[in-house]
């Protein structure tokens, strides 16, 4: 008798986190032949498969489901199930399948399979067959008649198989021929915003994105270890939910790996714990270090029975654990050495107090076991072969962390020094910082690579004292036996020049190209020179270093991080922000996917990054990119990505109306420049105080703050000095713009038209098109403050039309009131009709709804704001959706509303998606009325 509920999903008493990327993922494969949905426990296989069911249910076709267990590897069982599954799905055929197979005979599956294909044959809807829990299943037969279903099924035929291991079938025929679907850990685990949807319906308080983005990088995604954190932090205190979050996480580990590890046999537990002092390990590694036998087969039987192992690579031949695992597990190895070496010790002293202590039988065998239990709990030991094979495999940073714990001082020295300068290049400056710092002064004077990797560790943090005292000592080794040489400290020197705010003094780079040292020093150069050749507006020299610089193979490290923010940087300057974005979002998924999202390659990038989504209006992307970076930032990077990303993140919040939050962290820029030594961060967080305080019309506020930068910028010259500035340019602009934006405020628009006039007769200022924008709407602002409209509309159609094709947003609405004012009267009188001119209407549009609704009345057969409904007017769209309903109030297709927001298509399928149920509307004509109705877009006139 077969079992009714075996042949239907498992219900769930909360609603599922939707996973519309994922679904919409195997919907687009629809049509190959096996799905397989591979992840161990917890990760949310049978929710991803339940959806898909839905959706596929919803097209017209046939699913059928089998929930498997071990006793289903019985044959006949089995296929009784399959067949059942088939026809509760809908599939109109009888028992011709089970009638031809007799158990037993050596012909019984083929003769099956062959009657199975035949009646499927004579369908004419699509047939998926879900087989959830595969892993139970070990009767080979079974695997056999499955590959031989999959080889010669109808083309309307689907399996959907989910497991925690890879099924032993011949798959690779399969992947040639791109006829199956695999979902793994990767794809499976929940992305931040869906971190956050679980836990805004199981947590009570509302969680900020650094409480949600804690949880998913402490759960790395996984979705029970999400599950269990909400719900002990659910029954905390929600006052000190945030506080207790810290103790959690251990306590849950524990609950977790204790029964876990009572479950497994005692060498399988003993096993975990010793390997708990790798950060990762392979089966080459346990068999070579540990001397594990089968580790290999071993390790892929935990990767799939539970969530403590995660596997590194495609192939699964790296593991570490579960971060929520690994600590305890350590604490577990040490406390049982001390509790074994303990109890022996009881034993030893008991035995020697008796009267008749001899050396007796008893006593000899337990001094053989003393030393057993000392040779086997010999860290020291383990430490050393671990960094002897870590060392050969060419695993550096392991291999001096052993020889470290090792207590091996002079093997640990040479090691360093062989590795520092690649541990450098991949961004990892504190590990640099942190190996020299505790090695004696006497063994790095004489290692003259090892104070060059200082050196670089110190200059590409930010540490302008440092750094200085380093420059000057390595001049001492350039050109001696195993030192320097002077093409390598020339660029040491062009380094600091970029971190001192001197980059003119770069080019003197230009003396000894082509460059000709090693790849790292190669790759400084070339973006040292092009961080010097944008500054000083001479793009065609750009494009040539980067010609030379790309002829080379490239790695994604930390010069690759720098060199990307810097040529997106020389884009958005030149007016071609969606290269920008396109780039650096390649060079955020590269580096992330490499180092880690919170890793020194990936923030740098970042912050680049943020100054274009924040000047494009997607402050939602925005907030997510910065979210749980800004820390590290604020440790080890170079200034011109850390003071975009905290100026850009201080906007945001200050946009959104987080006052406070706004000032908190332009505080922290300016005390990172002050620790620092650094001008540019002080500048630019008393630049955008002055900003915000002439927003809330706080002038006194603003003209104190601005009396502070003006002093500031005193010590860089007059505009004669300018054009030999470099970098350091950006630091008497921004107290010039900041001045100019106070004279306005003040009444006094005659001399902000002077000061706009003389730094547009600047080719430094009047070629870049960031500021050029930023001129034009200063203009327009100071003549409407003297009345002057006509002049003003021209000038902001002229900063309208320049940014119309690069979609800048947030450079008007900046500007607050005044500007908005120019714009909406523009607005009111546009003549479009051309297609360049529908452009621009459709820019200004945006840029107008990024302000808000207008004040103005409504018509009388409208209800007020304050009449309708609270259904209506409680509606809560983010930034990104607002721009969706603009666009879409404009009559766009999806395709072109992609194509003007510089997204995919299906990103704007899910904010229409969001929005239509937001709104509880069925088609695009209701939701545009309800928009409307709600103040949240403009009525047509």
């Amino acid at each position: 008798m077969l079992i009714a509920t075996k042949l239907v999903p498992p219900s769930y008493r909360v609603k599922l986190v939707e996973r519309p990327r994922l679904v919409d993922r195997l919907n687009e494969e629809a049509y190959r032949s096996l799905f397989l949905i591979k992840a161990p426990s917890g990760f949310g296989k049978t929710a991803l498969l339940s959806q898909w069911r839905q959706s596929l249910l919803a097209q017209g076709c046939k699913v059928g489901w089998i929930n498997l267990d071990d006793s289903d590897n019985e044959e006949s069982q089995f296929l009784g199930y399959v067949m059942a599954a088939l026809q509760q799905a809908g599939c109109d055929f009888g028992q011709g399948a089970l009638a031809v197979y007799q158990r037993g005979e050596p012909n019984a599956a083929a003769l099956f399979v062959t009657a199975l294909i035949n009646d499927l044959s004579t369908l004419d809807s699509e047939i998926y067959l879900v087989l959830e829990d595969y892993h139970c299943i070990t009767n080979h037969e079974i695997h056999a008649l499955l590959e031989r279903v999959l080889a010669y099924a109808p083309t309307n035929f689907h399996l959907a198989i989910s497991s925690r291991t890879e099924p032993p079938f011949a798959l690779q025929q399969l992947r040639i021929h791109d006829r199956v679907t695999e979902v793994g850990i990767k794809a499976l685990r929940f992305t931040h915003d869906e971190t956050r949807e679980v836990l805004s319906k199981r947590v009570p308080a509302e969680v900020s994105q650094e409480q949600s983005r804690e949880i998913h990088d402490a759960t790395e995604g996984w979705v029970a270890g999400i599950q269990m954190l909400s719900m002990a932090w659910r029954a905390d205190d929600p006052d000190v939910a945030h506080t207790a979050l810290s103790a959690l996480r251990p306590q849950m580990s524990e609950a977790i790996l204790q029964s876990t590890l009572d479950s497994m046999a005692p060498e399988i537990a003993d096993m975990l714990q010793r390997l708990s002092i790798f950060d990762r390990f392979s089966a080459e590694l346990c068999e070579a270090v540990i001397g594990i036998s089968n580790a290999e087969e071993a390790l892929e039987k935990l990767a799939a029975d539970c969530a403590l192992l995660v596997p590194l690579d495609h192939k699964d031949r790296w593991y570490r654990f579960h971060p929520l695992f690994a600590d305890y597990l350590g604490r577990r190895l040490v406390a049982g050495v001390v509790d074994d070496l303990g109890v022996l010790h009881a034993r030893a002293r008991a035995h020697l107090e008796r009267k008749d202590a001899s050396l007796s039988r008893e006593f000899i065998a337990l001094i053989r076991e003393c030393r057993v239990a000392l040779s086997t709990v010999d860290l020291g030991s383990l430490h050393l072969k671990a960094s002897v094979w870590f060392e050969q495999h060419g695993y550096y940073i392991e291999a001096v962390q052993h020889a470290v714990g090792a207590d091996e001082d002079e093997y640990a020295y040479d090691l360093i020094e062989r590795c520092a300068m690649t541990v450098v290049a991949d961004g990892d400056l504190n590990t640099v910082l942190a190996w020299l710092t505790n090695m004696p002064e006497a063994e790095l004077s004489k290692r003259w690579r090892l104070r060059l990797a200082k050196y670089w560790a110190a200059v590409l943090s930010n540490d302008l004292r440092a750094s200085s005292v380093d420059l000057q000592k390595l001049s001492a080794g350039v050109s001696v036996p195993n030192g320097i040489t002077p093409f390598e400290f020339a660029v040491c020197r062009a380094a600091f020049a970029c971190v001192a705010e001197q980059s003119a003094d770069v080019l003197e780079l230009d003396e000894l190209w082509p460059p000709s040292g090693d790849t790292f020093h190669n790759e400084v150069a070339c973006n040292a020179l092009s961080y010097a050749y944008s500054f000083a507006g001479r793009h065609e020299k750009v494009r040539e270093v980067q010609a030379w610089l790309m002829e080379n193979v490239r790695a994604p490290n930390i010069t690759f991080a720098y060199n990307r923010g810097v040529i997106a940087w020389t884009s958005v300057i030149q007016g071609d922000l969606a290269s920008a974005e396109r780039m650096l979002r390649d060079a955020v998924s590269i580096t992330e996917e490499k180092y880690g999202r919170r890793s020194i390659p990936a923030c740098a990038v970042a912050g680049y990054l943020a100054e274009v989504l924040y000047v494009t209006n997607a402050l939602d992307d925005l907030e997510g990119l910065l979210a749980g970076r800004l820390d590290v930032m604020n440790r080890m990077l170079f200034f011109e990505s850390l003071v975009r990303a905290y100026v850009m993140g201080a906007r945001g919040r200050f946009v959104q109306g987080d006052v406070h939050g706004a000032h908190d962290l332009l505080d922290r820029l300016k005390s990172y420049g002050n620790s620092k030594g650094l001008v540019r961060p002080v500048a630019a967080a008393i630049g955008e105080r002055v900003r915000m305080a002439l927003l809330q019309g706080d002038r006194a506020s603003a003209q104190s703050l601005q009396s502070r930068l003006d002093g500031i910028a005193d010590g860089y010259g007059d505009e004669s000095c300018w054009p030999s500035l470099g970098s350091a340019l950006e630091i008497p602009l921004t107290a010039r713009l900041s001045r100019i934006r106070c004279m306005i405020a003040s009444g006094d628009a005659a001399n902000a038209l002077q000061f706009l006039d003389s730094l547009a007769r600047l080719p430094v200022i009047s070629e870049r098109f960031d500021i050029s924008i930023r001129v034009h709407i200063l203009r327009a602002m100071a003549l409407e403050s003297q009345k002057e409209r006509e002049g003003a509309e021209q000038e902001m159609d002229v900063a309208l039309r320049l940014s119309a094709s690069a979609g800048v947003v947030r450079s008007f609405t900046d500007e607050g009131k005044s500007c908005e004012t120019v714009l909406r009267a523009i607005a009111a009188k546009f003549d479009g009709g051309k297609r360049d001119l529908d452009d621009v209407r459709a820019h200004l549009d945006r840029i107008l709804a990024s302000f808000g609704a207008p004040q103005q009345p409504m018509p009388e057969t409208v209800p007020t704001r304050r009449e309708m409904s609270p259904e209506v007017g409680s509606f809560k769209l983010s930034m990104r959706e607002r721009d969706v309903l603009q666009f879409l109030a404009q009559g766009m297709p999806n395709k072109r509303i992609a194509t003007t927001m510089n997204v995919s298509i299906d990103t704007v399928k899910w904010h229409l998606k969001n929005i239509f149920s937001k709104l509880d509307a069925a088609d695009r004509f209701q939701v545009i009325e309800k928009a409307r109705l709600a103040g949240l877009i403009a009525r047509l006139p």
